[in-house]
């Protein structure tokens, strides 16, 4: 996903993880799933991640495995050009 920082782009890539994990699309399950699959490498990959967004990387892994995610307009964020840290964390459970 674009986004105007190393941290931008991992925000967005979780908030598009979670939206398609909403309806139901998984890592092996359903016709996203091979963009799932990359959208979830990537997070994997993020070395420059820190603590914080690891929770989030790891709550969107975990939803892109079993096909469900907190509720949430995920796909709104997931759009939104600039989403920050603080606006994807807000919108994560507490």
């Amino acid at each position: 996903m674009p986004g105007d920082s190393p941290a931008g782009r991992i925000a967005r890539t979780v908030a598009a993880v979670l939206a398609l994990a909403s309806a139901g699309h998984t890592l092996t399950l359903d016709a996203f799933r091979s963009h799932v699959r990359r959208l979830v490498g990537f997070l994997q990959s993020a070395e420059s991640a820190q603590d914080r967004e690891r929770v989030a990387i790891d709550l969107a892994i975990r939803a892109a495995t079993r096909g469900t995610a907190p509720p949430g307009d995920w796909l709104a964020l997931a759009c939104k050009a600039g989403l920050g840290w603080k606006q994807l964390e807000r919108a994560l459970p507490h």
